[in-house]
């Protein structure tokens, strides 16, 4: 207390009442007194009791004179040396620290009686700290943190104090407790209730443990509500029960305008209909990245659907503007002498090479699904770029045949090879590339199996 506090004690020689015999005298009346009338009344509890001797003492300070100014109460005193005292710091936390054993049933001993614990800390050692009303119990928490639960202490001897909570999570585990279980005897009365109810039917304590886990979500306070107004209604079920507790949770809609709704809110011009709109966009688009734009079409006839009867190709960015360059799929080569490529299709080696993948996969790739799935796209592109197709094709896929001026991607063209390399070589001995590379060589060698 003195390191806490930070005070010098001084203590006065025993049996020495001649030294403060005023005080001595004075506080054993009072204290007989106010002992009396307390031995006179029946206390429920002893937090009840405390908090009455605590309103008695402060009365007694206002009887009492001071032994020095008898014209003046000690609370009169106490008011003057109030305003010179320091301040208080933060209450000394005493209390009594001792190492016990959860038993199987989640009970700890102290003191000839027997408290629950959280059913997770069975045969688990915890530290008991022991207060005047209450035991904090100290025990192994989630992810290897310290949890700390508080007990109401008692004073009793060779009793047994349940908290029900303690036990829910075992119910998803082992609900037939609920029928005999010691501890589900303490619950609410609205959960006793519903308890009595569910039990007659078959399943009624797995029913039970549903609604009991929702207070590990929800709250106590709030379960409860939701039992009674299942309970009222008539219609008892684990379903009600949560139906309920979600609206109670669901957070209320906002609250609508006046009827004197300002002017400004008018809709001043009704939305039209006008699909050109997304041309225009179209148009304006800038022309830096990949596209935006998504195309779906039907496919031919002859061929299987691939999904829901629709299919999707992505417009290549570059050779769209590329190809409008010069007007709607102009003739090739373009004339690109004095034009600035880039600010055209900045991306064009990788679309062009992306085409050659297509092509190549639309006929060799063994899935028949994937190559519909290619040959698809290749129609679309065929039939939106004829002359650009073709040009390619015939050349296989040199992006220099595009333009007249030779050598003009050669720089675009190397520095896509090398970066192909580097991502290839990277990815050769991540986890995912192999597990790719076995999943490969076993489709390949199951379809080779006779």
């Amino acid at each position: 207390m003195t390191g806490h506090y930070l005070f010098e004690p001084e203590f006065c020689n025993r049996a020495a009442g001649w030294e403060k015999g005023i005080v001595e005298k004075n506080v054993q009346d009072r204290r007989r007194g106010i002992w009396r009338e307390a031995a006179e009344r029946r206390w429920p509890d002893l937090a009840t009791l405390n908090a009455w001797l605590h309103q008695a003492c402060l009365d007694a300070w206002h009887e009492l004179r001071h032994p020095e100014w008898p014209e003046l109460s000690l609370a009169d005193v106490w008011q003057q040396e109030h305003l010179q005292l320091m301040p208080n710091p933060r209450p000394f936390d005493g209390y009594v620290e001792l190492v016990a054993r959860v038993s199987a049933t989640s009970l700890i001993h102290f003191q000839r009686n027997r408290y629950s614990v959280p059913c997770e800390w069975a045969h688990a050692s915890v530290s008991i700290r022991a207060y005047p009303d209450r035991l904090v119990v100290i025990g192994p928490g989630p992810q290897g943190q310290p949890e700390a639960v508080t007990l109401v202490r008692s004073f009793e001897r060779e009793q047994t104090i349940y908290d029900w909570r303690h036990y829910i999570t075992l119910l998803e585990r082992k609900p037939g407790a609920l029928r005999n279980g010691a501890p589900f005897k303490t619950m609410p009365p609205a959960l006793q209730q519903l308890q009595a109810h569910l039990l007659r039917h078959a399943g009624g304590d797995r029913v039970m443990a549903q609604v009991l886990t929702a207070i590990t979500l929800h709250g106590l306070d709030d379960v409860l509500v939701a039992v009674e107004v299942a309970l009222q209604s008539g219609r008892i079920s684990a379903d009600h029960v949560l139906n309920v507790l979600a609206r109670l949770k669901e957070p209320s809609p906002p609250a609508l305008l006046p009827d004197s709704s300002p002017q400004a809110l008018a809709l001043m011009e009704p939305p039209r209909a006008d699909v050109t709109r997304y041309d225009r966009l179209r148009q304006g688009a800038s022309t830096t990245g990949l596209t935006c734009f998504i195309f779906r079409f039907l496919r031919r006839p002859c061929l299987e659907p691939f999904d829901a009867g629709l299919s999707f190709v992505y417009l290549n960015r570059s050779i769209e503007n590329f190809s409008h360059a010069w007007g709607n799929d102009p003739a090739l080569p373009v004339p690109a002498e004095g034009l600035d490529m880039w600010s055209f299709a900045p991306n064009l080696p990788w679309d062009v090479r992306f085409l050659k993948d297509v092509h190549r996969k639309m006929r060799s790739h063994s899935s028949p699904a994937v190559r519909t799935k290619f040959l698809t796209a290749w129609d679309f592109y065929e039939k939106r770029y004829p002359r650009l197709m073709a040009r390619l094709l015939a050349t296989d896929f040199n992006v220099d045949s595009v333009s007249t001026v030779p050598g003009h991607w050669d720089d675009a063209t190397k520095q896509m090879e090398q970066k192909i390399r580097y991502y290839k070589r990277i990815g050769s001995g991540t986890q995912l590339s192999q597990q790719i590379t076995a999943g490969t060589k076993s489709r390949k060698a199951h379809q080779s199996a006779p």
